[in-house]
């Protein structure tokens, strides 16, 4: 069996102190000679993107992504900082950086309240190349597989304000807050129909925003859990549900997508939407995908309670299987995390929240040293990725 798509990843990590406060030194880092260009600038100055190269495998995305980490850690030794896969926590805050024209005209719309607390997340987003003869499957795939991403990956228990009464409020800020009055800029969308809808969503979206500024194109007005990047080498999809999250967990989730588009394409599967609630197939001879009312149950209950959730984990059992179909043997073994996450009933979200709690901090708002002690603990994580 071929591999039928390429992968690359956009990783974003935040940067602390030794005490576990956040440190707006990214520009430092950015600016060291020991950059090769890989790691470029966030929405503020406390955070680091690194981006990959594409590659037909996820083993090869993976080590790349690990040498290019380990890069990082050297340059950042010189300027007394520490990258970690979390978002803000609430232990300081970065500076956002607000240095370009078209971050003003979001604020016009958003509110810059709004604004600003959407660029206190981090995330992880993945690109993966499209099959031209089967855009719309694809995209309905990605669709399908949301909640999913997070309910592994979420590593945001903690609001940037200390505030913790859910799993993942990296995506709740987006989804259910920011962007509550602009659905199509940043909520999940349905299934598509047909290839003419992308370019229908994209001129609604653009039409609703271009009366605030001229700025505004069909490209820039998206912040959509999936997005259609038709520039990107060859055209990609831009999957962007994806917490920031130790390596392994990350690229467990990431294992899991490529491997069901690539087991579609490559067995031919026919993709279609079922027509009653809580139901799906997954398999080699046919995909019935649930119902978009049961990816939003789902989206929420991911939300709430991550992998606690026996709905979700239900779920992502009855994925596995065709994941593995059609992975390569050397990709096999990055699903062996999703596997542990379903015996456990824990993502890295839980995983921080049991170590604080085991520290007795109970209270439904964390202090500013109680979050950096939970970024001290996910650089623990990071690093144990890494073997460093």
């Amino acid at each position: 069996m071929r591999n039928n798509t390429t992968v690359g990843i956009e990783v974003e990590l935040n940067l602390i102190d030794r005490l576990g406060y956040i440190a707006n030194r990214a520009d430092e880092v950015l600016a060291d000679a020991g950059n090769p260009g890989c790691f470029v600038a966030e929405c503020r100055r406390s955070q680091v993107e690194l981006n990959s190269l594409p590659f037909s495998t996820v083993n090869k995305v993976y080590r790349d992504v690990v040498e290019k980490l380990q890069l990082l850690e050297r340059i950042c030794q010189g300027y007394d900082v520490f990258p970690v896969c979390v978002s803000e926590f609430g232990a300081g805050s970065g500076i956002w950086r607000q240095e370009r024209a078209i971050e003003q005209a979001f604020s016009d719309v958003l509110g810059a309240d709004a604004s600003s607390e959407l660029t206190t997340i981090s995330g992880i987003h993945a690109h993966f190349s499209q099959c031209e003869e089967r855009l719309v499957e694809q995209y309905n795939l990605f669709l399908a597989l949301d909640p999913l991403s997070f309910a592994i990956t979420s590593t945001s228990p903690i609001r940037y304000d200390g505030m913790n009464s859910i799993n993942c409020h990296r995506v709740d800020i987006v989804r259910n807050k920011i962007f509550r009055e602009y659905p199509l800029h940043g909520q999940l969308m349905r299934y598509m129909a047909e290839a003419a809808d992308f370019e229908r969503q994209d001129e609604l979206r653009c039409r609703e925003w271009l009366g605030v500024s001229p700025l505004f194109t069909k490209t820039n007005t998206n912040f959509s859990p999936i997005r259609k990047r038709d520039t990107i080498g060859e055209g990609t999809y831009e999957v962007r549900s994806f917490d920031t999250a130790p390596i392994s967990t990350a690229f467990g989730a990431i294992a899991l997508y490529k491997g069901v588009i690539d087991a579609v394409i490559s067995y031919g599967c026919p993709v279609r939407i079922a027509d009653v609630d809580n139901t799906y197939v997954f398999e080699t001879d046919r995909v019935v995908l649930p119902s978009f009312r049961t990816v939003k149950d789902l989206e929420k209950e991911a939300i709430m309670y991550g992998l606690k959730s026996e709905r979700v984990r239900q779920y992502l059992r009855a994925l596995l299987p065709l994941a593995q179909r059609g992975l390569p043997q050397e990709d096999l073994p990055y699903l062996e995390q999703l596997y542990r996450e379903l015996r456990s009933g824990l993502n890295p979200a839980d995983e921080i929240m049991g170590f604080l709690r085991a520290r007795g901090y109970t209270q439904s708002k964390f202090t500013p040293r109680e979050c950096a002690q939970a970024n001290l603990f996910m650089r623990e994580k990071y690093l144990m990725d890494l073997e460093i």
